[in-house]
């Protein structure tokens, strides 16, 4: 089982990962990166200043401080993630069984899958007036 200190140095290590994958273009393993990195980061409750340290520190709207950059740099990541949604790799997006998006035989409308089942009361009925 790792340690706690082993768990941080791991976070750590990921903003290179991000950095590596963002020269090379790899847009979801670099979104994949940032993602797991802020996951863990939240998780393991770090400190403020290993966060600030990672993702930077934005002063408040009245505060003269200066902006800090972190490991994972802001513009970088919004680069990747707009790319990673310009060529629909984002990992939010994966084909399941379900899906509206990657499925033609999925019925999405509430309307009909209601009418389908034969319920009486609806609970969609607050959006419109179906009975």
């Amino acid at each position: 089982m790792l340690t706690a200190e082993q768990i941080r140095e791991k976070i750590f290590a990921r903003a290179e990962d991000f950095k590596r994958y963002f020269r090379e273009k790899k847009w979801p393993q670099a979104k994949y990166a940032y993602d797991s990195a802020s996951h863990m980061a939240v998780f393991m409750e770090l400190p403020e200043s290993d966060m600030a340290v990672l993702f930077g520190n934005r002063p408040y709207k009245n505060d003269d401080e200066p902006i800090e950059r972190g490991l994972f740099d802001e513009e970088l990541v919004i680069h990747a993630y707009g790319e990673c949604i310009r060529a629909n790799q984002s990992f939010e997006v994966q084909p399941y069984p379900g899906n509206p998006n990657t499925t033609q035989d999925y019925d999405s409308d509430v309307w009909t899958r209601q009418d389908r089942s034969g319920a009486a009361h609806s609970p969609y009925e607050i959006y419109g007036n179906r009975a």
